[in-house]
């Protein structure tokens, strides 16, 4: 059997995009107290504790929420145009963050987000799929979520130093940053559109033991 070769930039879109949704879920609890804080300066530590924990339990669904509506979605635009409006919306949504006041637009943000970084996960397999064919799938999406694990080690020690390093501005740095790196993801996911295009006319012809067409 052929060797299965796996695009750099296959894995680097799953790292950008995993190393965003990481990082902010990592600081989900502070980002939520700081904006409530400055909002109402009377909560106490307790009401913003609980706040913080609403957001995260929000934010969960919103990550499962998202895994099913991105996958519906891909099946109904096509899985790079999924991807292409999953990543590039939630940039937009970063990078309007830092402006944001009202703790519940906030949270609202947030948890899409999330519900975007769910919704990556989501739709993956199913890209995987189109380009490699099923046969091929479990393979090759095991080699992508090498991205996911650098992401897993990297982004809560890259947004916890922040926090430490740069307390007022950490924040906005971390919202930035998510933006900056899910615009790149989102250009990796434009770089597949005509490779998707060939494979997934091609599909019901090839030969499972031949090599992918990429």
């Amino acid at each position: 059997r052929h060797a299965v070769h796996v695009p750099a930039r296959l894995i680097f879109m799953c790292f950008l995009y995993s190393l965003a949704g990481l990082g902010v879920i990592s600081l989900l609890s502070p980002l939520m107290q700081r904006v409530a804080a400055l909002d109402n300066p009377q909560l106490g530590a307790a009401e913003l504790a609980a706040m913080g924990a609403t957001l995260i339990a929000v934010a969960s669904v919103g990550n499962s929420l998202g895994r099913v509506f991105w996958g519906w979605s891909s099946d109904k635009i096509g899985r790079v145009n999924a991807f292409i409006c999953l990543l590039g919306s939630s940039a937009v949504v970063f990078l309007i963050l830092p402006h944001v006041t009202s703790p519940l637009l906030f949270g609202a943000l947030l948890a899409y987000a999330v519900a975007c970084y769910g919704g990556g996960f989501g739709t993956i397999p199913s890209l995987i799929s189109d380009l490699y064919g099923p046969k091929r799938m479990s393979g090759v999406h095991g080699k992508v979520l090498v991205g996911w694990a650098s992401a897993g080690l990297i982004a809560p020690l890259l947004f916890g130093y922040m926090k430490d390093a740069f307390p007022n501005h950490a924040a906005d740095y971390a919202f930035y940053l998510c933006a900056t790196v899910l615009m790149l993801a989102c250009g990796l996911a434009v770089s597949f559109k005509q490779v998707h295009r060939r494979t997934t006319a091609i599909a019901p012809v090839l030969d499972p033991a031949e090599p992918e067409p990429l």
